[in-house]
């Protein structure tokens, strides 16, 4: 039995996992699925291929620990860009501050790691691919984005569909330019995009 303080089995085990889904993230990002091997990511890591394969036993396995660490990332950051400013679902809509404040959470949250915005890039292009083993979890994503954002801008606009499709364009190209060129700020560009796709003077539907 370990002594007090010192890791046990279980937390060496899960920080290994985690130091081999932090170079996955990168190594995937950079090469795509099918560019990167187990061998590349054992030599980043320090260990043998088996090494690898004892925490993840196939590179498919690799590629679903990535997105499910990639989804656990995104939902932590944006609860911590827009706090307890949320209200509960079904209790109305929300303003358009907060939803302006949500979407800012969301590029807050990825511009603080370029290695996300970088595999999620990657991964939106690879998993056009119907053979691609993400395919159908990237597709479902996408969509399940795309439908919240309408839901956001349910109340806000006469085209709730229109406008979230032109967002999430926005935001996509937005990523793909900054990492071309990460001088510019990423954050003030999209703020003076989003005002004027959703001036404050923009009425929903009804009004």
């Amino acid at each position: 039995m370990p002594k007090r303080g010192q890791p046990t089995r279980k937390d060496e085990a899960e920080a290994r996992r985690s130091q081999i889904l932090d170079q996955a993230i990168r190594l995937i990002g950079f090469k795509g699925y099918r560019g990167f091997t187990l061998q590349q990511l054992a030599s980043q890591c320090g260990l043998t291929n088996g090494g690898v394969l004892y925490h993840f036993p196939s590179k498919e396995d690799v590629l679903t620990g990535v997105l499910g660490e990639l989804e656990r990332r995104m939902v932590k950051g944006i609860m911590t860009h827009i706090g307890g400013t949320v209200g509960i679902p079904g209790e109305g809509p929300l303003s358009r501050d907060v939803v302006l404040q949500i979407m800012r959470g969301m590029l807050s949250q990825t511009s603080a790691e370029a290695e996300v915005i970088r595999l999620l890039t990657m991964l939106q292009i690879e998993a056009l691919d119907p053979d691609h083993p993400a395919h159908e979890r990237i597709m479902q994503n996408s969509r399940s984005t795309f439908d919240r954002f309408s839901a956001l801008f349910e109340p806000l606009c006469h085209d709730p569909r229109v406008v979230a499709r032109q967002a999430l364009a926005m935001m996509n190209g937005l990523y793909l330019l900054w990492l071309e060129d990460p001088c510019f700020d990423l954050i003030v560009e999209w703020d003076r995009a989003i005002e004027k796709l959703l001036p404050d003077n923009v009425r929903g539907k009804g009004e």
